[in-house]
């Protein structure tokens, strides 16, 4: 998908998620000296709908509402502002779909025109930022220290990140190169049969691209935008290298399409999640077993499945649902099991505590959503969603077992006995209560900006009415699945119920730890040591990598450590 629909888009989700009670914050510009252009963005948007749904004379209304906004604006008369007034001439007298799409390009221009970024100050700090965390990486590869260099690779990614967009935005010919250098050296660290000739390879190829960029050197690049269709090809070209054992060009295709599958994953995981999974499990397997026979017949089948979509087909109302049942449900199960463990104990309190985790979470999300796509482009906002969602799980995954902890602690006859008689007329302590709403707001804020962010991919692509009735389909549907919770667990005793929720606040655990690492994996931020004996569940997020297993070993040992602990205890 386009740049500048992705934002135009996002501008349309703000104004029409109000309606289906979420809390929007507009898209203004920060600083009082900056010129808003989101009124215009949302009349463009709003004209791109009614395209779409062959309401030309709604379009042609929202087109003048938006000249009318631009005009009353102070700006001076440029050949920016031209632009924009002569695209809009042509899209009030034609408002097509290509149209509209130059009139937003044309738009964005302007505004970059007319509220500049500080390229020259941004390149001063990637300069102080960045190069002291990558010259601290190079002495690890020179050393062959690799504790060293799995340690400082976290801490230059993380500098990379922050800083990354003044390469984008004013050399995509070197940020090309860097992430490319960047994913390479990553899966060279990562193989079993570890060569430093190659890690040192990628080290320099990586230092010398920073360095030219740093001198104000200029590498030319394309600026065309990757599809669904451009991926298949890359997959396709990747698949033919390792067929002919040339390992090193089937992997740097399949990196290619790593890179830019943020930008068009939500036409796969809106039309196929379980394909979206595979996708997302698979493709760095793959490459750290540089396309071996069994890894080629994966690869294939995913190229058969990603073939038989169809990317240029209108979203229903179906899709719609199914991104929020899919993202919505996990957290509504740790919001539910926490809910009613206070509810069954009559704990008001606690109640409002976790409601309020879950409402500051749902609010947090849509702040973080509307940044991403505010200040990023659609790739960077893509795998940093992927980063952000593998460390707030990880975080919620420690918050899960002392949750689990507490619940178990209750979930005997006695214990129980002895809880009520400490706390006939006083709540739950304020620890608990702080754990239990720290969770509550995890939870959401882990799946809600993916969801933001998927509903503004498929937008253009979706009737309104089909939107809004997907929405309200996935409500009641979730709806429905809580009052059904709520109702039979009522039938529980207490203990019974909070054993119930110890076991499920566990596996939602196990699950949440081993798809977060999967997310830093693709992003990354954790190296990939595959393991090929074992099979991937996904179901219950388990990956064939060591750091997986050995994450999720630590996980169960902690989780029947204490639980034998609790109960010699009691």
């Amino acid at each position: 998908m386009d740049k500048h629909y992705s934002k135009v888009s996002f501008y349309r989700l703000a104004k029409t998620v109000t309606f289906c009670f979420f809390i929007v914050f507009s898209g203004a510009s920060i600083g009082a000296e900056k010129i808003n252009f989101s009124p215009a963005y949302i009349k463009l948007s709003d004209a791109i709908g009614a395209t779409k749904s062959s309401q030309q004379e709604v379009a042609k209304n929202n087109l003048q509402e938006m000249a009318n906004y631009l005009n009353g604006l102070n700006i001076a008369q440029t050949a920016n502002k031209q632009v924009v007034f002569s695209a809009l001439e042509t899209a009030k007298k034609n408002p097509s779909v290509d149209n509209l799409t130059a009139l937003s390009s044309a738009l964005i221009k302007l505004e970059k025109y007319v509220n500049p970024v500080d390229y020259k100050s941004m390149r001063k700090q990637f300069i102080k930022r960045v190069m002291p965390t990558f010259n601290a990486m190079a002495e690890a590869v020179n050393d062959k220290d690799m504790d060293a260099l799995q340690t400082t690779f976290r801490i230059f990614n993380r500098a990379w990140a922050k800083r990354e967009r003044v390469v984008h935005e004013t050399s995509m010919g070197h940020y090309g190169r860097i992430e490319t250098a960047l994913a390479l050296l990553n899966v060279a660290k990562a193989r079993t049969a570890l060569s430093w000739d190659e890690i040192a390879l990628q080290s320099n190829r990586l230092g010398e691209t920073l360095r030219s960029f740093n001198n104000g050197e200029i590498i030319a690049t394309s600026n065309s935008d990757m599809g669904l269709s451009e991926g298949i090809t890359l997959l396709n070209t990747a698949l033919s290298d390792y067929q002919q054992q040339n390992s090193p060009a089937g992997n740097q295709h399949l990196l290619t399409f790593i890179k830019n599958w943020p930008v068009f994953e939500n036409e796969v995981s809106t039309r196929s999640p379980g394909l979206y999974t595979q996708v997302e499990s698979h493709l760095p397997l793959i490459i750290a077993a540089d396309g071996n026979t069994k890894s080629q017949v994966k690869l294939a089948q995913l190229i058969t499945h990603l073939s038989a979509l169809n990317p240029g087909a209108n979203y229903t109302a179906m899709d719609a649902a199914l991104i929020l049942l899919r993202e919505g449900l996990e957290a509504l199960l740790i919001v539910i099991a926490l809910f009613s463990a206070m509810k069954a104990t009559q704990q008001k309190s606690g109640q409002r505590w976790i409601i309020g985790g879950a409402a500051l979470g749902l609010v947090a999300s849509l702040l973080m959503a509307w940044g991403l796509v505010r200040f990023l482009p659609s790739n960077l906002a893509g795998s940093t969603r992927e980063m952000l969602e593998g460390i707030v799980g990880i975080v919620a995954v420690i918050m899960m077992l002392f949750v689990g902890l507490w619940l178990h602690s209750k979930s005997s006859v006695v214990a129980w006995s002895k809880f009520l008689q400490k706390h006939t007329a006083s709540a739950v302590t304020a620890g608990s209560l702080l754990s239990l709403a720290t969770l509550s707001f995890l939870a959401v804020f882990r799946e809600g900006a993916e969801t933001v962010l998927f509903y503004a991919g498929i937008l253009p692509k979706i009737a309104l009415s089909q939107f809004f009735l997907g929405i309200i389909i996935a409500l009641l549907i979730l709806a429905l699945i809580a009052i059904i919770i709520l109702k039979t667990t009522v039938k529980f005793s207490i203990p019974v119920l909070f054993k119930v929720f110890t076991w499920l606040i566990y596996f939602l655990g196990f699950k949440m730890l081993g798809v977060s690492i999967h997310a830093l994996q693709l992003t990354g931020d954790s190296s990939i040591h595959v393991l090929d004996f074992l099979p991937t569940i996904n179901f219950i997020g388990f990956y064939p990598t060591t750091e997986t297993v050995v994450a999720h070993s630590v996980f169960v040992f902690i989780v029947f450590a204490s639980i034998s602990w609790q109960n010699k205890k009691q």
